[in-house]
C-alpha cells in the first residue's frame, strides 16, 4: 500500500471551545483542507440542544473571565456541513458535572465571584436544572458533551 492510499482518523476532544463562535468555522476549515474525501473526523465538543442552556454556559464562562465559547448541537452541526463535513452521527456523552468549588480552583474566582454568578444566572437564565442550578452557597452546572462521527465529503469547489 503507498502513501497515496492511506487513510486518517482525526480525533479530537474537548477542544473546539477554544476557538470561540469567530473561529469555529475557519478551524473546521481547516480541518478539513487536512482530509481527504472519505477520511473519518470524530470529536468530543461540549454543545447544547437548546440556544437558551448554551447561552447560560456561555455566559457563566464569560463571567468566570474565559474566552471558551459552546456551541448549539445543530449550530456545529451547521457549521461542520458548511466547511465540507458530512455529519453521520451525533452521540450523546454523560454531562460533566462542575461544582462551584471545581470552577473557583480552576479559573481563579472566589466566593464572592460565586455568589454573583449564582444569582444572575438563576435569575437571567430560562434554563433547565440540567444545565445549571443554584445551590446553597453556590451552584453546579452540567456542560453536556456530544461525539460527532463525521466524514470528509469531495470539495464542492473543486476545479477539473
Amino acid at each position: 500500500m503507498g502513501p497515496q492510499e492511506k487513510r486518517f482518523l482525526f480525533i479530537m476532544r474537548s477542544v473546539l471551545h477554544y476557538f470561540g463562535e469567530e473561529g469555529l468555522r475557519p478551524v473546521l476549515r481547516h480541518l478539513r483542507a487536512q482530509a481527504k474525501p472519505g477520511e473519518y473526523f470524530i470529536h468530543q465538543t461540549a454543545s447544547f440542544r437548546r440556544q437558551e442552556d448554551a447561552d447560560c454556559l456561555n455566559e457563566l464562562y464569560q463571567m468566570m473571565r474565559t474566552q471558551k465559547w459552546y456551541p448549539t448541537v445543530d449550530f456545529l452541526c451547521e457549521c461542520l456541513r458548511a466547511e465540507g463535513w458530512q455529519v453521520l452521527e451525533v452521540l450523546p456523552v454523560l454531562p460533566l458535572h462542575l461544582t462551584c468549588n471545581d470552577l473557583m480552583q480552576r479559573y481563579h474566582i472566589d466566593q464572592k465571584d460565586v455568589l454573583h454568578i449564582s444569582d444572575r444566572l438563576s435569575i437571567n437564565s430560562p434554563v433547565s436544572d440540567e444545565v445549571f442550578k443554584k445551590t446553597d452557597g453556590g451552584f453546579c452546572a452540567f456542560l453536556h458533551y456530544w461525539i460527532y462521527v463525521c466524514t470528509a465529503t469531495t470539495p464542492v469547489n473543486v476545479t477539473t
